[in-house]
């Protein structure tokens, strides 16, 4: 037994230093205009984007709990590698993961391969629970982090589109966009951009097309306000040749969008373990190991390229003032099964009435 318990050869995966790494778009690079081009990567601030990925949710998962500090996740996929396990979601705030596979049976399988390797890593008896209903995982996961649209309710909203453009829309339309931190929300109305997750793209670029306006609200997790609200001033551009993600870019300090690194691993029939990757987007809470076949394509669709190119925005409240959820209690969103308006995914549109009187609240 080494000092990882009874797991034997743990020290066989290299640990990975998250921190060093960056992906970045290759359009834009800028450096601080005092630094030389050989500057570190800490002179550089990453542009704001919306909420992380996460990873393909099976609903055959095990949670995993009672984790030791700085757990890596390769040592979780040693401990629960099989040939059916899909990804290993770990939450380092709770000091717990999930671990998905393919189908229930599989779930089970993967808990008793875990017994067999001895119930522990580094000493700490790990607390295991199957969890094969995809409402209870999401509900966990959901809490961590802002929320995405599933494919199912993206469907409904493109056709709601398609019908509100030949019925005719009203002038403005309003639209919420969650993100994990405040501090991509400050960087955000100073550099006057936004990136948003991919699936939004065609409604936003449908209601800047088809509208005079159109406002957004921003939301940080867990901060319980409207953060501020902007005007969408460009579209979302669809490739890096188009400038206009650039055009209110003035401060060359500013750096590209980080999205989510990954790092691929490769497969390992001694646990069983596939092929995979990480993807770390740990910036805004949130790492993950996920299988992928052998096109290098995960399973479930996790796509590196969820997020669009940067748009333009401009600030429309008053610079530093929020609006507190508590006063927006008696507004009910009809575009979102009239729910209170503060309960939203990033991308949820906003009923006319209720966007207008959210405006409103900010101009008073």
């Amino acid at each position: 037994m080494n000092q990882y318990g009874s797991v034997s050869q743990v020290n066989q995966y290299p640990t990975y230093s998250y921190d060093h790494y960056y992906l970045r778009y290759p359009y834009i690079a800028f450096q601080s205009s005092s630094q030389p081009s050989s500057s570190s990567k800490s002179s550089e601030i990453l542009l704001p984007r919306g909420p992380p990925k996460k990873p393909w949710q099976s609903g055959h998962a095990l949670w995993v709990g009672n984790l030791p500090y700085n757990t890596q996740l390769m040592e979780l996929c040693k401990l629960f590698g099989t040939n059916d396990i899909l990804s290993v979601f770990l939450i380092g705030k709770t000091k717990c993961a999930f671990v998905n596979y393919k189908t229930s049976k599989a779930a089970e399988e993967g808990n008793s391969v875990f017994k067999k390797r001895g119930g522990k890593l580094r000493g700490n008896t790990l607390l295991v629970k199957i969890k094969d209903s995809p409402d209870e995982i999401h509900r966990i996961t959901s809490s961590l982090e802002p929320s995405s649209i599933n494919a199912s309710q993206l469907d409904q909203i493109s056709q709601r589109h398609v019908l509100e453009t030949k019925l005719g829309q009203p002038k403005d339309r309003f639209f919420i966009c969650k993100s994990l931190t405040e501090e991509d929300l400050r960087a955000s109305l100073r550099l006057g951009i936004w990136s948003t997750q991919s699936h939004n793209e065609e409604a936003f670029n449908n209601a800047f097309r088809c509208c005079d306006n159109v406002y957004i609200f921003f939301s940080a997790n867990r901060a319980r306000s409207f953060f501020g609200y902007a005007r969408m001033e460009s579209e979302i551009p669809h490739n890096h040749n188009s400038n206009l993600a650039l055009g209110s870019i003035s401060d060359p300090s500013w750096g590209p969008v980080s999205h989510p690194n990954t790092i691929e691993t490769q497969p390992d029939p001694r646990i069983p373990l596939p092929a995979g990757r990480i993807v770390d987007d740990s910036s805004r809470g949130c790492l993950f190991w996920e299988a992928t076949d052998n096109n290098q394509q995960a399973y479930g669709g996790y796509s590196g390229s969820n997020w669009t190119l940067p748009f333009r925005v401009r600030l429309l409240s008053p610079l530093g003032k929020i609006l507190p959820f508590e006063r927006t209690s008696h507004l009910f969103n009809s575009c979102n099964e009239g729910k209170p308006v503060k309960i939203a995914r990033d991308g949820t549109e906003v009923s006319y009435e209720v966007g207008k009187r959210l405006v409103q609240l900010f101009d008073e």
